[in-house]
């Protein structure tokens, strides 16, 4: 049943959509899924350092001092991150943990790794759509009002809006 159980886990690991690996308390790679190696490197990555493989991302000594304050600490620790590979962008959103908090506990590291490219994408077409808007709405020449939200919010008026109600913004 033990066997059955732990089978089903590694199935699912490997087969996870965001990246997952275990790193030993000193950043050497022990355990990688398929989303985290092909994110990372294609390559081989196992027993490699984390820290190679996330220099990438371009973190200089912080993120040796922060992998070991997290070994001390226990807290989870958060970056966001941007590396070029080739041609590819990646956006990437790392969580570390360790993988226990008693004092008996493994001294692994468990890391997330998502990829935010397509999300950091949708964000900054939808800034560069609301700039638009503004910017479309201050240049027309009839009284435009912007109104948001459920409690009808007036967000922005024209210059042709302000000129029939002065103060009303």
């Amino acid at each position: 049943e033990l066997s059955r159980q732990r089978n089903r886990y590694q199935y699912l690991f490997d087969l996870a959509p965001d990246g997952y690996l275990a790193t030993d308390a000193g950043g050497i790679i022990q355990e990688v899924n398929r989303a985290a190696e092909t994110m990372l490197n294609p390559g081989d990555i196992f027993s490699s350092e984390i820290d190679d493989i996330v220099c990438g991302f371009g973190i200089p000594q912080e993120f040796t001092d922060r992998l070991s304050a997290l070994a001390r600490a226990g807290e989870p620790l958060k970056w966001e991150l941007r590396s070029t590979r080739g041609e590819a962008l990646l956006l990437a959103q790392i969580i570390a943990a360790r993988a226990g908090t008693s004092p008996n506990a493994d001294e692994s590291i468990l890391w997330l790794i998502r990829d935010i490219t397509g999300r950091k994408r949708a964000e900054d077409l939808g800034r560069i759509q609301r700039q638009l808007l503004e910017t479309a709405i201050m240049e027309m020449p009839i009284a435009v009002s912007l109104i948001r939200g459920s409690d009808l919010t007036l967000q922005l008026v024209n210059p042709a809006y302000e000129a029939i109600a002065p103060g009303k913004n």
